[in-house]
């Protein structure tokens, strides 16, 4: 295969892009059959073992940046514009969501076969020859499930959407590059996606008002593309969108309950699943001078109680962008230093994790036992 028919800068091949599609199609083709490549959209194509070694999230970003290079024109809308504009989810979209005007068009889509015709020992020996994608602090040996591909959902636009067409705020899409998919750039990839307002208007009252005010979280507090800290007055031309009961109660609570001061997804569903256990609500990026004379702010505080909550993300301990240039021994040991210096100012503290935020009965025996008071 000629890398001409690779863009430089991500990790995409499109027999589009050949001189002749034809003839690049069916050597691409052939290359997946013999499990060389995957297929994750007509005419874009992968190397397995960037796709094997990428999380889920960077999966979706992928196959986002597959289907802008199978069809150019295709409008990004819900979970993936989210996603497009840099937005926290809770969860990874099931889909790279489309939209559509015409009923006809609207349903979900299968992905193709990511394998094509490559029989099974094909598809045994392509797993056994990549480490796996990295989930946790462990990495695992990859199996057919993560060969599965990311479908395409094509949205119809609500009919709020089709009565507002001539005064929604123009302009009704936005071009904007892809956000880089870990190690991959995609960012050279610019993409059709709806306007983050409009995103918002239109997704937020669909989703479980947890998975809201953890969007709501990252948009306030500028944990997003532009890096701008939205207000509910950035999102008011787009409320009228909102006309159900159920869509309004829910966008309604999502921002009473959203945080402009939370600096994770993990910090966030942890204050919310404290509210849902009728524990006190905690403050937010609250900060402390240690005796050392440094200062330290904390994801959570509950004040009555003197108590510290602090949110531990595998994403401290791994990623390049937090670590810098430092060995991971040298962060765990700053933060061992942090915390007793806030010990030291007669504090308590409780370090949360992934699966005491997500398991119920965990983090409620853990607030007991920090003796977090009841709300």
């Amino acid at each position: 295969m000629s890398a001409a028919r690779r863009t430089a800068s991500h990790p995409l091949l499109h027999a589009g892009a050949s001189e002749d599609s034809t003839q690049a199609s069916q050597s691409f083709t052939r290359a997946v059959d013999a499990g060389r490549l995957l297929r994750l959209r007509r005419g874009v194509y992968i190397d397995p073992a960037a796709w094997l070694q990428a999380p889920p999230w960077d999966r979706h970003l992928l196959a986002t940046a597959a289907t802008r290079l199978a069809a150019p024109g295709s409008v990004i809308c819900r979970e993936t514009a989210l996603a497009v504009h840099g937005v926290d989810q809770l969860r990874v979209p099931e889909a790279v969501h489309l939209r559509t005007w015409r009923r006809q068009e609207a349903g979900i889509r299968p992905a193709p076969r990511l394998v094509g015709r490559a029989g099974p020992d094909t598809v045994g020996a392509l797993l056994a020859s990549s480490d796996g994608p990295l989930k946790g602090p462990r990495r695992r040996r990859p199996d057919t499930a993560d060969l599965a591909g990311v479908p395409t959902r094509r949205v119809l636009a609500s009919s709020a959407m089709r009565q507002a067409a001539e005064t929604l705020p123009s302009p009704a899409t936005v071009r904007r590059p892809l956000p880089d998919a870990g190690e991959h750039r995609l960012h050279d990839l610019e993409i059709l996606v709806e306007p983050l307002g409009l995103v918002l208007a239109d997704t937020l009252p669909r989703m479980e008002v947890t998975d809201a005010v953890v969007v709501l979280d990252s948009v306030r507090s500028g944990r997003w593309a532009s890096g701008h800290r939205l207000t509910p007055a950035d999102v008011e031309p787009w409320t009228p969108l909102v006309r159900s009961r159920r869509g309004s109660r829910r966008w309604a609570s999502a921002w009473a309950r959203s945080d402009s001061g939370a600096e994770s997804v993990g910090e966030s569903l942890t204050r919310l699943r404290v509210e849902d256990l009728g524990f006190e609500t905690p403050e937010t990026q609250v900060e402390f001078v240690l005796p050392d004379g440094r200062t330290a702010r904390v994801d959570l505080f509950w004040r009555s109680a003197g108590i510290v909550g602090e949110f531990d993300g595998w994403t401290k301990y791994t990623r390049n962008g937090v670590l810098g240039h430092r060995d991971v021994s040298e962060v765990v040991y700053e933060e061992k230093v942090r915390e007793d210096g806030l010990r030291a100012l007669g504090l308590g503290v409780a370090r949360f994790i992934w699966t005491e935020a997500q398991t119920v009965e965990l983090l409620r025996q853990k607030l007991v036992n920090a003796g977090v008071p009841r709300a």
